[in-house]
């Protein structure tokens, strides 16, 4: 349920292609299970005075909805002594207040998956049209106070503790690279299981105060919906629209450090050490990523932040990933500069399906209200040859982060 391994197979299928799905035949006459008529907005984003926000998108060719909770960690973030308390909050309340939470919704033919990031927990029901406004309510139960046992708890871990068994090469890879480049501060969001077998109800209960306080709330809505109908609804899921005493700061994370390190994973890991999405460089270490990525048939990981981070390249197949990066002529990388610049392109405006886009919005929107793809598109378009070669640069021996996985 948890972990960012998810978002390397979106990221791996944006590179492949993008998928658009296509919406049933229009018949005449309405029809009971039809969704709303079309919204007089395409697209529209609703900044509360309450700090949180909502973002909705009508995509009429979609057959599906997604709508997404997200949750900053500003405040919040890991360190030693709370690694993984997020993660154990994220299980506990995701099964809402009967504990059936995701039963009751499969039982209507809504889907529940839930995903927390180093920079914010993610929590999404994908359903049909026609129940986008049920979806969006039932996000309201995950919002009211939290309330677990110690038993609870203790039975949540063991189910935890099969998902890290379970863990991927790509993430394992990944986790080694944040560790050689950040230390503590670069602590995975999957957790530790003996920290998690310290957690109290009461600890949960403020921590969840604390994630899911209105500033650091977005919803994110996209799919066939009349994008008002659902606005309305997910303002009235999200509170009274009053400013918030007071808001969440981040603990900005220090500079990178490059290096090279192992992991028990099979495969290589090459990561770029970049700065936020602010900052045009980590633009640019992106473009050269997902061309690498195309390149040599790897995978990209990298999650939306305003934070210090890394984009990392793994490669779980039979090894000498990174060499092959260090001697790649110089010509074959200036071939790969429109391609960086398209395949990034499509991953900032969300790939074709609701899941991608309400994805896309919402982890930005989340790290900073005024973050839209938009203007990140545009800084990319803008990007000369220069540009892109001191990218690709980020990736090479001395100035990334290289992992060497000995399993």
């Amino acid at each position: 349920m948890a972990g960012a391994g998810n978002l390397a197979d979106v990221l791996a299928l944006l590179i492949s292609s993008a998928v658009l799905l296509s919406g049933p035949s229009i018949q005449d006459g309405p029809k009971p299970q039809d969704p709303p008529p079309i919204s007089r907005h395409p697209r529209l984003r609703t900044l509360l005075k309450s700090g949180a926000a909502i973002f909705a998108e009508d995509m009429a060719n979609a057959d599906s909805v997604s709508v997404q909770l997200f949750a900053s960690a500003k405040g919040v973030e890991e360190t030693p002594a709370t690694h993984g308390l997020r993660h154990l909050l994220e299980h506990l309340l995701v099964k809402g207040r009967d504990k059936s939470l995701d039963r009751r919704l499969e039982s209507k033919g809504m889907f529940l998956t839930a995903d927390t990031f180093r920079d914010a927990m993610k929590i999404e029901i994908t359903c049909a049209p026609k129940d986008a406004v049920s979806a969006v309510r039932a996000l309201g139960e995950l919002l009211r106070p939290l309330e677990t046992s110690p038993n609870e708890i203790v039975q949540e871990i063991k189910v935890i503790e099969q998902e890290l068994a379970l863990l991927s090469a790509d993430m394992r890879l990944s986790n080694a690279a944040w560790t050689q480049a950040f230390g503590a501060e670069g602590l995975d969001p999957l957790g530790s299981i003996s920290v998690m077998a310290g957690a109290t109800p009461e600890a949960l209960v403020e921590l969840h105060q604390r994630q899911f306080a209105k500033p650091n709330l977005v919803i994110s809505i996209a799919g066939r919906v009349d994008v008002d109908q659902v606005t309305a609804v997910a303002r009235e899921v999200l509170g009274a629209d009053v400013a918030s005493p007071t808001e969440p700061v981040a603990n900005p994370r220090t500079d990178g450090r490059s290096g090279t390190t192992d992991s028990i994973a099979p495969g290589d890991a090459r990561a770029a050490i970049v700065e936020g999405l602010d900052d045009d460089g980590t633009l640019h270490a992106l473009a050269a990523g997902f061309a690498l990525a195309n390149r040599f048939r790897c995978r990209v990981m990298y999650t939306p932040s305003l934070q210090n981070g890394l984009v990392v390249l793994t490669d779980t197949g039979g090894g000498g990933f990174d060499k092959r990066i260090d001697e790649l002529p110089a010509e074959e990388v200036d071939a790969l500069w429109p391609l960086g610049q398209a395949l990034l392109k499509n991953w900032l405006q969300g790939g074709g399906t609701p899941s991608d886009v309400a994805y896309r919005r919402g982890m930005l929107l989340v790290q900073r209200l005024d973050l839209r793809p938009e203007s990140l598109v545009e800084r990319v378009g803008a990007m000369g040859l220069l540009q892109f070669r001191q990218g690709f640069d980020r990736f090479r021996r001395d100035q990334a982060v290289s992992v060497v996985g000995r399993g």
